[in-house]
Parts: structure tokens; C-alpha cells; sequence
């Protein structure tokens, strides 16, 4: 629905309001209208380290739209002993959490080193200029979520290795060396990773949802991605037979390509050519 341009006055004693939209609808018989404005970010029980802007305040932005002088929507760059987790906005916060938290504990451990504060802040700057300083420098929307998880675990994934003595045989029997540790040896809990297919539905959430909605009363008994007319497999063997036929496509070009230039040689050479 379009935003709201103007409240009305009826004047007719009923109690009822009425609207005018942007689009110049009226909406009467209003009983009430809710303000959904969301939450702005602001941290007034920090001191923080005062601002590079000085038009910023140090715990908040001038309107509250983003969190400022943080490293990929998590470390705060002045002093990285401070993180914010689930900064980003438009993501599934679980599995975003999680592999946040999987950076954050091998930094803090020491196992991971943070770039200089210049390099976190160029991170800044450019993520500004991409985004703005407005509330969009925290969105993760178009699929950028999944790419941010697959930063943060190969971020995680750089970790080093504990000092931890072993008899370095690499039994994972328990005594310490590197295969007792777990899955390649990488110490602490894995984070999350989203394959093709999760990927394919991320993509996809808002159309999905659409799909849902239009069954009405009857979408309480929908519980598939099939029943919604969305199947990942069938997707699949489409997207490799786009592939196949495509290249199959450039090959043809390739050949047409070739005997054109076989008509240009017997044209130049007014004969035909030999071989």
C-alpha cells in the first residue's frame, strides 16, 4: 500500500478518520493507524571513542539509521574488544549469528588478527560509499547475506591452530594432537554454510512467499517449496540444459565462423580453397 500523505478531517461526528495515500486514494472509516517505524541504532549506555566525523556522535549516528566505525557490521574499529552481533538487516539472524560468532571467538582467542585500523576503515569508506550512511549501509538484501556468511567462514576457516601439545600421530585418540580436534583439524564450532540449493531459496524468499499467500485459507496445508510450484531439482536440470544448449550454440558459431572464412579466402583467391 502506498505511504501516507495526509490525514483527513470527515467533521462528521461519527468518530471514524479517513486518509489520503500518496497515489491520492482516500481510505475512510480508519479506526486507527499504527506506526510501524521500526528501531533506530544508538548505545547511550557506551562511551565509545569519539567519532573521525565530528558531526557524528560517538554512540550513534546523527538519525540512528547505522551503527558507525564497524568492520564488516562487527568489530568496532576503535577498540575491537567491543563486537555487535546481528547488525545487518534483511537476513536469517540465526545462521548470520552463528558464523559471526565463529569469527568473533578466534579473533578474541588470538587464532585470528584483525587488518590495521586503516584497512577497517577503508572497509568503511567504501561500504559508505556503495551504500550510503543511511540505513541501507546495513542491509544485506539481493542475496548479499549468503555472500556475507561465505566471508565470514573462510574468514573463520584462516584460523590458526591452538598450541596444544600432542604426541603428533594423528590418531584422534583424545591426546591432543591435530586430528582430535574435529573435521580438518580446525578447532571451535563450525560456521554455518549455505550450499546451492539454500542459496537457490534465499533468492527466491519473496516469490515463495508470494506463492503461499495466494492459496488463501488453504495454505496452512502447504508444506513443500513443491506445492508452491518451486522445485530446486527441476531448476537445476534446467539451468545445465541452458548450459548444454548454449554451449552447443557457441560451437555452431564457432563452425559457421570458420566456413566464412573459408567463402573469404575462395573469394579473395577466386577459386576454390584447397584442403
Amino acid at each position: 500500500m502506498p505511504s501516507i500523505r495526509r490525514f483527513l478531517d470527515t467533521s462528521d461526528g461519527n468518530g471514524k478518520r479517513a486518509i489520503e495515500l500518496e497515489d491520492g486514494r482516500i481510505e475512510a472509516d480508519i479506526d486507527a493507524v499504527i506506526f510501524a517505524t521500526g528501531y533506530l541504532y544508538s548505545y547511550p549506555f557506551l562511551s565509545l571513542s569519539p567519532s573521525p566525523n565530528p558531526s557524528t556522535p560517538s554512540n550513534t549516528t546523527a538519525n540512528g539509521q547505522r551503527t558507525p566505525q564497524t568492520y564488516h557490521h562487527l568489530f568496532h574499529t576503535p577498540n575491537p574488544t567491543l563486537a555487535y552481533l546481528t547488525l545487518p538487516q534483511k537476513i536469517v539472524p540465526f545462521p548470520t549469528s552463528q558464523a559471526q560468532a565463529a569469527v568473533l571467538a578466534r579473533v578474541w582467542s588470538g587464532r585470528l588478527t584483525l587488518p590495521s585500523k586503516a584497512e577497517m576503515e577503508a572497509w568503511e569508506s567504501a561500504r559508505i560509499a556503495e551504500k550510503g550512511e543511511g540505513k541501507r549501509f546495513h542491509y544485506l538484501d539481493g542475496g548479499e547475506d549468503v555472500s556475507y556468511l561465505s566471508i565470514l567462514g573462510e574468514w573463520a576457516d584462516c584460523a590458526r591452530q591452538p598450541e596444544i601439545a600432542g604426541d603428533g600421530n594423528g590418531d584422534g585418540n583424545g591426546d591432543g594432537d591435530r586430528n582430535d580436534f574435529g573435521e580438518d583439524g580446525k578447532v571451535g564450532k563450525a560456521p554455518p554454510r549455505w550450499g546451492e540449493k539454500e542459496r537457490w531459496m534465499r533468492e527466491r524468499v519473496g516469490e515463495i512467499k508470494k506463492a503461499w499467500v495466494s492459496f488463501g485459507e488453504e495454505r496452512r496445508e502447504v508444506r513443500t517449496l513443491e506445492a508452491c510450484g518451486f522445485d530446486f531439482e527441476t531448476w537445476k536440470r534446467e539451468q545445465q540444459e541452458k548450459e548444454m544448449n548454449g554451449a552447443r550454440g557457441d560451437h555452431d558459431s564457432d563452425r559457421v565462423e570458420k566456413t566464412d572464412d573459408v567463402d573469404e579466402y575462395d573469394a579473395a583467391n577466386g577459386g576454390q580453397a584447397e584442403g
